[in-house]
């Protein structure tokens, strides 16, 4: 079983990390609205060829799922800070739970590698905000 330290450390590090992620998303989401209702926006982290979230933004590659890919950060990032709190409380769930958690958690990281992947080599640009 890990200790009260390790366990801090984990569920602080997922807190932490889950929180720069919903402003990233706030952030992208925030763009998302901007490019739908002006496609030749020129957004602030546009700031040359390699890093234009303009370029990126626009690609069906942003909205996989019919709708602008951040939209799921602010939706599943709140969930990760909830479960992280609760976890830093002591709270202990099921492990039918936790086993669903780092599932979708896994596929979520998965999900974010292939963004990686389809920006840097299949677009050709970089978002900062992201």
């Amino acid at each position: 079983m890990p200790s009260d330290r390790s366990r801090y450390i984990l569920f602080g590090e997922m807190l932490v990390f889950a929180t720069i992620s919903l402003i990233a998303s706030f952030v992208l989401a925030y763009d998302a609205l901007i490019l739908a209702a002006d496609p030749d926006a020129v957004l602030a982290c546009s700031i040359n060829a390699i890093f234009d979230c303009a370029k990126v933004g626009s690609t069906p590659q942003a909205n996989v799922f019919g709708f602008p890919n951040a939209f799921l950060g602010l939706i599943s990032e709140p969930v990760v800070m909830t479960i992280a709190v609760a976890s830093l409380c002591r709270v202990r769930f099921p492990k039918w739970f936790m086993f669903t958690a780092n599932v979708v958690y896994l596929l979520g990281v998965i999900f974010a590698y292939w963004l990686l992947f389809q920006s840097t080599f299949v677009i050709g640009a970089l978002c900062p905000g992201a």
